[in-house]
């Protein structure tokens, strides 16, 4: 039987829904970061966890692991992204900071996830969009933020973002493609991310009763079929092998390894 979270869909982004390899450090859980730089400690896995596993001694010690890992209301990751050229360590994430607000929340630990909040805006937050990474807009990462700042009411900027969101949903989730865009460099999604995007439009529509966030959802079921999964996977090993093309075979044995 699959646990009930308290949280706005059942699905987060992180190693243990994703399947992805993790460990525990000291009872804190640390992922193996795509795909070669071993286990760290990463804000998004840890606030996943703590509100998977909340209520639990377990969630509470993450909780305590991310105020004592703040700084001036922001957590900066230590690792470099590869998939994306400009991500070096330290840089701090839309996504990570919308979920610790999410899990803060949840203790009632309310000026912590204040600040966190306004972390979020300071440095993540370029012409009202959310974005995971810098200088990278990632769908989900963003209305997985935007349930942050639902779940601390703030909703001067949220009514932003939102309208922005409107805006920009079309080049993400668009009738005439196959499939839903990840990102935007124009990465297709894969199919984990593809339906976590599908139900969190419908959680958007049912909080703010915007028509276009459930008719985008509903494109998004009719789009998960086996033709257009296979558009997907041509589509983004095509990407991957020309963003890898001087190095293919050390990129596949690097993500082999990774997954071991």
């Amino acid at each position: 039987m699959v646990k009930t979270i308290n949280y706005h869909i059942q699905t987060l982004p992180f190693s243990m829904h994703k399947g992805h390899p993790y460990t525990f450090e000291d009872g804190i859980l640390m992922s193996k970061i795509p795909y070669n730089q071993g286990y760290h400690y990463h804000l998004t896995s840890i606030a996943s966890y703590a509100i998977a596993e909340y209520p639990s001694r377990k969630s509470e010690r993450h909780i305590e692991w991310i105020i004592d890992n703040l700084n001036n209301g922001c957590y900066y990751h230590d690792f470099d992204v590869i998939t994306y050229d400009n991500v070096k360590a330290p840089w701090v994430g839309g996504l990570a900071q919308g979920l610790a607000i999410s899990a803060l929340m949840l203790y009632d630990e309310i000026n912590v996830a204040k600040k966190v909040a306004e972390g979020l805006k300071r440095e993540c937050v370029v012409d009202d969009i959310i974005q995971e990474y810098p200088g990278v807009t990632v769908l989900n990462g963003w209305i997985y933020a935007i349930f942050g700042l639902v779940d601390i009411f703030d909703t001067d900027f949220l009514h932003v973002t939102l309208k922005k969101l409107l805006y920009e949903l079309p080049k993400y989730v668009n009738p005439n493609r196959p499939w839903s865009i990840y990102d935007s460099t124009g990465m297709p999604a894969t199919t984990f991310y593809h339906r976590v995007v599908f139900e969190q439009l419908k959680i958007l529509y049912a909080l703010t009763k915007i028509d276009e966030f459930y008719d985008r959802s509903v494109m998004m079921f009719m789009m998960d079929n086996f033709s257009s999964r296979r558009f997907r996977d041509i589509n983004r090993w095509i990407r991957i092998l020309w963003k890898n093309r001087k190095h293919p075979i050390r990129r596949y044995n690097e993500y082999r390894r990774w997954k071991e």
